[in-house]
């Protein structure tokens, strides 16, 4: 049992080679780490008055782990509200693909690897680390957070959802719509796609001789840079210009700041 008096519900443990996880889950906590132990182990943990009955389900098919929340189908819905919490510790390899799906949910992701990352949250929030190739971000009326997370390609699209992603990126694509979206990359953007409607972006990067030119559309909206830019219209560029950046601006304001002014 633990110190808050949740004890454990179930508990799934599996040698089989695990290439990808896919997870569904409504409420509570889950926290997805990696290990040292060539095993996956699941243990979902609930209060006295949780139904063992609607813990969760594990199916593995051609290397693929689907863990599916066992309230999906209760009734009535009252019995979701019941605490619980999910454990899942990975064999310390690089997945394939790691699927999250989640309603109300708190999402922990631990400093995992895996090339691809899918990643969908709906009034929820997402604390992430690790390492990825591609990583697919949908949040709606939740929260993001990433903190050293390296990433060769960000897909974003978000309404309502605060957003602040801090590490090593390349290639950032985004589509948000309301509150706030932050960008502090250590090292520089090799291109950025942004799209925001009644959003403030904030983009950081390092300095770079190679620089940027940025496109930027706007209705209503405004932009400022740390960098010296020599602009012409819509184009402003950053010393030879080598990055494609372009931006539009709906209401509200994008903003490159310089990474080394800020880090600190």
């Amino acid at each position: 049992m633990k110190p808050n008096g949740h004890m454990i519900c179930k508990e799934w443990l599996s040698e089989a080679p695990i290439h990808a996880l896919s997870l569904e889950w409504m409420q509570g906590e889950v926290h997805i780490s990696q290990g040292t132990e060539a095993v996956i182990r699941v243990t979902q943990r609930g209060s006295a008055r949780f139904p063992r009955t609607r813990c969760f389900e594990a199916k593995v098919s051609n290397g693929l782990l689907h863990l599916i929340d066992g309230r999906k189908q209760a009734f009535p819905l009252g019995i979701n509200f019941h605490l619980t919490s999910l454990h899942i510790v990975l064999p310390p390899t690089v997945l394939k693909r790691l699927s999250i799906n989640g309603v109300g949910s708190r999402f922990v992701v631990d400093n995992v690897s895996s090339e691809h990352w899918d990643c969908h949250c709906t009034s929820g929030n997402l604390t992430l680390s690790g390492h990825a190739q591609h990583i697919r971000l949908q949040s709606v009326g939740g929260r993001v957070t990433a903190t050293d997370l390296h990433a060769n390609h960000i897909q974003l699209k978000a309404t309502s959802s605060p957003i602040q992603l801090s590490g090593q990126f390349s290639h950032i694509q985004s589509r948000v719509t309301g509150s706030q979206l932050s960008i502090n990359s250590s090292t520089m953007l090799q291109s950025l796609d942004s799209r925001s409607t009644g959003c403030n972006v904030e983009v950081r990067i390092p300095p770079d001789k190679d620089g940027f030119k940025l496109d930027f559309k706007q209705a209503g909206g405004r932009f400022s840079s740390d960098f010296p830019l020599q602009s012409n219209h819509n184009q402003h560029t950053y010393r030879n210009g080598t990055y494609p950046f372009q931006a539009e601006v709906r209401g509200g304001k994008l903003t490159i700041g310089n990474y080394s002014l800020h880090s600190t």
